[in-house]
């Protein structure tokens, strides 16, 4: 049996944080891998689930990492990139995104194995799908 809903495919919530982000904080940015070797200071995004909203709309969440040689720096860089990331909204190389925002708070969360402070926070995007 045939269905009569579009087919809506989602952008890649990812790639548009990380393009807003590395402009607007001037550090690396990467998407589900640590660097090899690491910068002094960098933000890592980690895709970690998501829903669907309506036919057309999603949500899409990441989790946001803020490295630094020490904490103070880490700690900086993480508040910075959470003022930046909630006024994601608008239109972003053909996307529109409804908005980006936090869940919860800035959790100290150092990398113990490497002994480098690192902040950790959630965020969710909300964006608009596109007919296939």
């Amino acid at each position: 049996m045939a269905h009569n809903r579009e087919t809506i495919i989602y952008p890649n919530a990812y790639t548009i944080l990380r393009k807003q982000l590395r402009a607007a904080l001037a550090v690396p940015v990467y998407v589900a891998r640590e660097p090899n070797p690491r910068p002094e200071e960098f933000i890592m995004l980690t895709p970690s689930g998501g829903e669907e909203l309506s036919p057309a709309h999603a949500a899409r969440a990441c989790i946001v990492d803020a490295w630094a040689d020490d904490e103070h720096k880490a700690y900086t860089l993480a508040e910075k990139a959470r003022a930046h990331l909630k006024t994601i909204a608008g239109v972003y190389d053909g996307t529109t995104v409804y908005g980006c925002r936090p869940l919860g708070g800035i959790v100290w969360m150092p990398d113990t194995d490497a002994d480098v402070p690192r902040f950790r926070q959630n965020f969710t995007i909300t964006l608009r799908g596109e007919a296939a």
